[in-house]
């Protein structure tokens, strides 16, 4: 065609959004058409946190403090020593020994975690331990029922149903409260509990392994030392059960502070229990020489001694003391080297006790094994015992003890030496004393042996009320300074998991939306345009009730005030620019309106463009070329009749077949019954030469023609009319359709055609005014209707009715 030319679009503007990246306006259009969604996903997650907070089986954390302050009986009672901090050393070893698990194991054994009262519910089950409405006293005969279900269920006030299985066969027993009975498992009774309520209909009784118990909660006690200056010692337990939990703590709390006296009163026990042994043997025997002694002045008539032999007897004292110092120390040697030989490991605990001796001095080795002990113990709270640094301590403890050992036999030798020098001393006095009288001798023989006996059991009198005192004043290292009375859950933690279900439901949310975001190939408005293609946009038409797909009409006419109708005077002031800059011609313009798909708009377009050029005094002729799906006549109210079908399959004349509409003062070329080849009539001469013909009498010919994307017939001619129109329905058309835009400029060399983005609004909603019409209804050659003109200005619009608030939310 002739006038056919290359126009120039209009400039367009960037979109704020860029080409790349995250479009927040289309992220939020995507929030708001998903509110409803969104909502049901917060609700959902809600409900989780409720169910969470409501079901799950809560835990408890229950915590005691203790303090430990070494404490020496034999220190002054000054305030010195009474303030000073605690051996932080020694702290050290006391935490090795009570966080072993023999050691928790063994405080543990105080309290009933063998026997476990569950009441059953229908969602889940309470431990009750203690606030069971009913206690428990089983004695398990058959080791097999350990870890089986017995089920306990109220009868009544004064009965209670006991059945279990055992060895395959079910055992069921009705017992009274308070009364003992015997199974072929176990023995038991059942006593009512004034302080626990009935919770369930039934409760299960699980006896299990009380070591194997202890073990498991073992796990979940930390016993730790927040300050050790200040000798703090803090004991935690997490359990289901929140008496149990400060059971748990309080009787562990107790156990150190018991045992820390006790293995302090070990070693002064163990003294005190060999005097006494020596004192009841000693007592027998004074007794007996005290008699004979008694019998023996009488029968000799013994009144007073002579001085020579007081003097003898003097010497005699003298080295009888001394004799009784050495068989002291004699028997401590004996007994320590006994004890070191069966308790190599508890040496430190004689220090106080045996350091020093008459002629012996071994605090020495005690203070080096105390220090060396004090270094393995500060090596294993961090190292392994098979590390290079504990085993060097390790042997240097044991070189100690090895040397401690040769000490007492050294020691014991040297005692032996000293024994032979009273024996010698002994043999002299002795010669002095056989010159003396006969009866006088013998008297004094007797007097020595019973003053040494008496002075023996007066030593060991006096050394018994001393270690006595000693263990009377002997105070536990450890203090109670806080008992567990509360206990504070953990688990589950209200605010944190409403906090969670809050997080979880806006993620889930946001990653909905955003999947929404990526995955969407629909356009909503110009931006989504501009990023596919450069074309021009030659309008952009709002949504409208009327407008439908399947019974297009004319509202040009019907509101020629309303927002759609100043827009399509946009859209045609646009098309007239355009024609504005192309060469100047005496016949008329051809204007071809296409789309992508069906259902985009263009018979709607077709038929309001075609009327709004008709209100201009215009000769417009409007032909329908989409021969599969005629629809111009249902726009203009036509009954359906011979037209371009008939003109072009029989080479008719097509002014018997026009018809002209007086309603909207325009002619129409239907396309008449559908033909069975569309596309050989559409692709044949006679097509472009009917359009040739209507322009020579019609200042314009609007066609209708059939989607580009869906089939090629119309192709060639679009190439040969003055200016296409290029239809795109917003939340309608896919992205793609863009690409037919490119393909039909590129591949088939047709440049003089625009963008008509149609539907804008259908969905409104928040933000997608904004979005979708972008830049201003007056992109590239429209005018639009952004003008600022209310209600009372230029244009008017139906306001809608805005319903209750929710149903505007769940408004799509």
């Amino acid at each position: 065609m002739s006038n056919n030319a290359k126009f120039q679009a209009a400039p367009q503007q960037e979109s704020t959004s860029g080409s790349s990246g995250v479009d927040l306006q289309l992220l939020l259009l995507f929030t708001w058409k998903n509110r409803y969604i969104i909502l049901l996903i917060m609700m959902l997650s809600l409900l989780a946190g409720y169910m969470v907070n409501k079901y799950s089986v809560p835990r408890y954390s229950a915590k005691s403090v203790v303090q430990f302050k070494e404490f020496d009986p034999s220190s002054s009672l000054d305030f010195a020593d009474i303030l000073r901090p605690g051996n932080v050393d020694r702290l050290n070893e006391e935490m090795t020994v009570i966080t072993s698990k023999s050691y928790k194991y063994n405080a543990l054994q105080e309290l009933p975690i063998e026997i476990s009262l569950i009441a059953s519910g229908r969602i889940r089950n309470t431990d009750m331990y203690y606030n069971g409405p009913f206690w428990v006293d089983i004695d398990v005969q058959d080791s097999t029922v350990l870890g089986d279900v017995i089920e306990l269920r109220p009868i009544g006030d004064q009965k209670i149903r006991c059945a279990y299985e055992w060895k395959g066969e079910t055992w069921s027993q009705e017992l009274e409260y308070n009364k003992p009975y015997s199974t072929p498992a176990f023995s038991i009774s059942v006593s009512r509990n004034g302080k626990g309520k009935v919770l369930a209909e039934s409760y299960e009784l699980i006896i299990r392994n009380k070591l194997t118990v202890a073990k498991a909660m073992e796990k979940r006690i930390r016993i730790d030392a927040e300050n050790t200056y200040g000798g703090k010692i803090v004991i935690e337990y997490t359990d289901v059960n929140d008496q149990r939990a400060k059971d748990v703590v309080n009787t562990i709390a107790d156990a150190i502070v018991t045992n820390g006296l006790e293995r302090k009163s070990v070693s002064a026990n163990s003294i005190i229990s060999f005097i006494q042994s020596q004192i009841d043997s000693l007592e027998n025997e004074l007794y007996i020489q005290e008699n004979i002694l008694k019998d023996f002045k009488k029968d000799a008539q013994l009144i007073n001694p002579s001085i020579a032999e007081q003097n003898l007897m003097t010497k005699f004292n003298e080295l009888d003391q001394n004799k009784l110092d050495v068989q002291l120390e004699e028997r401590s040697l004996k007994w320590l080297l006994d004890y070191a030989n069966n308790n190599i490991e508890d040496l430190d605990a004689l220090s106080g006790y045996f350091g020093n001796l008459k002629f012996n001095n071994f605090a020495p080795y005690f203070n080096s094994l105390s220090e060396l002990e004090k270094q393995k113990a500060n090596l294993m709270l961090s190292l392994p015992p098979t590390d290079p640094k504990v085993k060097l301590v390790t042997g240097q403890i044991d070189e100690v003890k090895k040397n401690f050992k040769e000490a007492l036999v050294n020691a014991q030798e040297q005692l032996e030496v000293r024994k032979n020098y009273l024996a010698e001393q002994e043999r002299k006095y002795m010669g002095q004393f056989l010159q003396l009288p006969e009866k006088e001798s013998e008297y004094m023989r007797l007097t020595r042996l019973s003053d040494i006996k008496e002075k023996y059991y007066l030593l060991l009198k006096e050394k018994q009320a001393e270690y006595e005192i000693t263990l009377a004043g002997l105070v536990s290292d450890y203090a109670v300074l806080d008992s567990a009375t509360e206990t504070v859950q953990v688990a589950p933690k209200v605010l944190q998991v409403w906090g969670i279900a809050i997080m979880a439901g806006l993620l889930l949310s946001f990653a909905f939306v955003y999947y929404q975001y990526l995955s969407n190939d629909t356009i909503f408005g110009v931006p989504d345009i501009l990023r596919k293609t450069d074309i021009s946009i030659a309008g952009v038409l709002p949504f409208h009730d009327d407008m439908q797909p399947g019974a297009p009409s004319v509202v040009v006419t019907n509101r020629a005030t309303s927002i759609i109708s100043e827009s399509f005077r946009g859209l045609r002031t646009a098309v007239l620019q355009h024609f504005s800059r192309l060469p100047a011609t005496t016949e008329g313009r051809i204007i071809a309106v296409t789309s992508t798909v069906s259902g985009e708009g263009k018979t709607f377009v077709t038929a309001n463009l075609s009327r709004s050029l008709a209100l201009m005094g215009k000769r417009v002729i409007v032909v329908d070329y989409d021969l599969r799906k005629p629809k111009v006549g249902k726009a203009f109210g036509e009954q359906a009749r011979e037209g371009v079908a008939s003109i072009l399959n029989n080479n008719t004349d097509w002014h018997d077949k026009v018809i002209h509409n007086e309603q909207y003062q325009l002619d129409l070329l239907l396309c008449g019954p559908v033909p069975p080849n569309p596309a050989e009539l559409l692709a044949g001469p006679g097509a472009l030469a009917l359009l040739e013909a209507l322009k020579k009498e019609y200042d314009f010919v609007v066609v209708d023609n059939a989607p580009v994307g869906m089939v090629s017939d119309v192709i060639p001619l679009l190439s040969e009319v003055d200016i296409n129109l290029y239809m795109i329905r917003a939340y309608f058309s896919r992205r793609r359709f863009i690409d037919n835009l490119d393909r039909l400029m590129e591949y088939h060399g047709i440049t003089n055609i625009q963008a008509v983005l149609n539907n804008i609004g259908e969905q409104q909603g928040y933000g997608e005014g904004a979005y979708s019409y972008g830049y201003g209804y007056g992109y590239g050659y429209g005018y639009g209707y952004g003008y600022g003109y209310g209600s009372d200005g230029y244009l008017e619009e139906r306001k809608p009715k805005r319903g209750s608030i929710f149903k505007r939310l769940f408004r799509k």
